[in-house]
């Protein structure tokens, strides 16, 4: 992630101050950040989310489909 203000690639997750930031972080895919070098401080969409994450998520995702379909395959015969 680059520094929207001066380009620098040293950002880093800020804590929320408020209410309002608190649900806003929980809330949108938004998430709070501060430059190291401009001490720059705002919001930054969530697209930039590690490629590992995004990974882990699809791994558990296909894992929650092939446990879908192979209870219904063996919940099938039961019902017929």
């Amino acid at each position: 992630m680059n520094c929207p203000r001066c380009g620098s690639t040293s950002l880093y997750r800020s804590r929320s101050r408020n209410r309002w930031e608190s649900w806003r972080k929980r809330h949108t895919n938004k998430m709070l950040c501060r430059c190291h070098v401009c001490l720059w401080r705002g919001w930054i969409s969530d697209d930039f989310e590690p490629r590992g994450k995004k990974l882990q998520n699809f791994i558990a995702y296909l894992f929650m489909v092939s446990v879908s379909i192979g209870v219904t395959v063996l919940l099938l015969p039961l019902l017929e």
